[in-house]
């Protein structure tokens, strides 16, 4: 079992929102009366992924448009499509090995949706992902199989039945994490307008640690993992941040 946990951070897709919409990112969002972005208008402009192995150990922790961008010969800029293309053969390639799960929060409404929504715009085949042929329990995208995708807001709200107010932010607080630092999703499009990319990258990466330490606590909670073990876990996560240039969080960070 191989555990893939990942966040993304998006910006409007501005071309798309004219082409359908007639107007720009600030006219739908006036015309709306809302900040948000539905899916199907935004592309992403970072995608980070934690590996996890089937001892809950976190292995590695990159950020794909880095990758993508160290590799010429696969990809000529890290455009949308190399993200894409990068994300979701990373997923057959693990999927073809055996049992590969997603872990995610909240990216059953919008991380997995805003990933397969680029792959339709720029034609990427992912058939192992739409095994619509299966049966119904055992599709990828069913909402309730927790064996593709472990959506931690869906499985801890009871798959909604209650909201889970403060979201991954206040999950990460109540462990003693850093949770957001100056940073949110709201300011993404700004920093990418800015140039700012780099500071994205590094903000979707304390994303996925902050998820997969409320993954962790989850294992605890249905019994999987042990408190003791869960400290020598984040011990590990917490060396890999720190070796991945994220001082700053592990510094905000209670160790237990």
């Amino acid at each position: 079992m191989t555990y893939l946990v990942f966040d993304i951070e998006t910006v409007p897709n501005d071309d798309l929102l004219r082409s359908a919409e007639g107007m720009s990112a600030e006219e739908y969002r006036q015309s709306r009366e809302t900040d948000f972005i539905p899916v199907s208008y935004v592309q992403p402009v970072s995608v980070a992924v934690g590996r996890v192995n089937r001892g809950y150990e976190l292995e590695s922790l990159v950020a794909l448009e880095e990758a993508v961008a160290q590799t010429p010969t696969l990809f000529e800029a890290c455009t949308e499509k190399a993200l894409v293309e990068a994300f979701w053969d990373g997923w057959s390639r693990y999927n073809a090995k055996g049992n590969v799960t997603f872990v995610t929060f909240n990216g059953r409404r919008y991380d997995v949706p805003v990933m397969e929504c680029a792959a339709f715009r720029h034609g990427v085949s992912i058939p192992q992902w739409f095994n619509t042929h299966a049966k119904s329990w055992d599709q990828n995208r069913n909402r309730y199989n927790v064996k593709s995708h472990f959506d931690i807001a869906e499985v801890l709200s009871a798959h909604g039945s209650f909201p889970i107010s403060g979201g991954l932010n206040m999950l990460a607080k109540a462990l003693g994490l850093p949770g957001k630092m100056g940073v949110c999703g709201s300011n993404v499009e700004s920093m990418y307008r800015s140039g700012q990319h780099g500071d994205i990258t590094q903000y979707c990466k304390c994303d996925v640690l902050d998820t997969y330490m409320v993954f962790l606590r989850m294992n605890v909670l249905m019994g999987n993992v042990t408190c003791r073990r869960e400290r020598d876990l984040r011990k590990v996560a917490f060396q890999l941040a720190s070796e991945s240039g994220l001082m700053e969080y592990t510094e905000h960070a209670d160790p237990m």
